[in-house]
């Protein structure tokens, strides 16, 4: 198993919470500081599957049997690297679904 540490929006003080759930009742506003570092953590997760792939051998991976999950924001970046083509190097790959399944919470 690998660990993908990406970029989180930047908080000041010890409550990430407390700073951030204001923002949920201007959903534009929101969407200005959390969308540009969401772009950022797709691209560390393309670029995390794109580095075990190019080097699958050597990390004694089979480079067509790498899966990606992850729970809330990390669930937000595991559907987006889910989503088209995915390069090692300069070679893209061929274009494939890619396969994964999204569990997400539901609430009455």
């Amino acid at each position: 198993a690998f660990v993908l540490k990406y970029r989180l929006v930047h908080v000041t003080g010890t409550d990430p919470g407390q700073q951030m759930t204001p923002l949920l009742k201007d959903w534009d506003k929101f969407k200005a500081v959390v969308a540009p570092v969401v772009a950022l953590d797709i691209a560390d997760g393309k670029k995390a599957i794109e580095y075990v792939r190019g080097r699958a051998k050597e990390l004694g991976v089979q480079p067509n049997r790498i899966g990606i999950m992850g729970f809330s924001a990390g669930g937000t970046v595991a559907a987006h690297v889910l989503d088209g083509f995915l390069t090692v190097g300069n070679v893209q790959s061929h274009h494939r679904r890619h396969h994964g399944l999204e569990l997400v919470p539901v609430f009455k």
